[in-house]
């Protein structure tokens, strides 16, 4: 992909609160979801993206397209989802290394940039610009 993108390429997103359970193996977080075709795209941010703009966040495997609006407690004592937010994006920008995402949702409105930086894990450096 060039990582130039038509402005018609809009998608879904969602933006939930990760209570966690005793078995999920870390802390409470926010999980961002943003449909690719036929799975969802996810991010874990410690923070709300609208509360701390800038924040190291971590790509997480794909999900089931279910978690874009599941609410309520996760099999296997992993935690309890609550949503935040959710509505439409569009892709601005996608290679490898740098992601570009517009945001129209309720709470959730702006520009997100992501920054894939070296470390162990699948890491990027986020920035979210708000524009409501």
């Amino acid at each position: 992909m060039s990582g130039r993108i038509n402005p018609t390429d809009r998608t879904v997103f969602a933006l939930v609160f990760h209570e966690a359970g005793e078995n999920l193996g870390r802390s409470s977080h926010y999980d961002l979801f943003v449909r690719d075709n036929d799975y969802l795209l996810t991010w874990e941010f410690q923070h709300h993206p609208m509360d701390i703009p800038t924040q190291s966040v971590l790509q997480l495997a794909n999900h089931r397209l279910e978690y874009l609006d599941f609410s309520g407690p996760l099999s296997g004592d992993r935690g309890i989802l609550h949503p935040i937010d959710s509505g439409e994006c569009s892709w601005l920008h996608r290679q490898p290394d740098r992601l570009i995402l517009s945001f129209q949702g309720m709470q959730v409105c702006g520009t997100l940039y992501l920054t894939r930086v070296d470390c162990q894990k699948p890491c990027w450096n986020s920035q979210f610009i708000k524009e409501c």
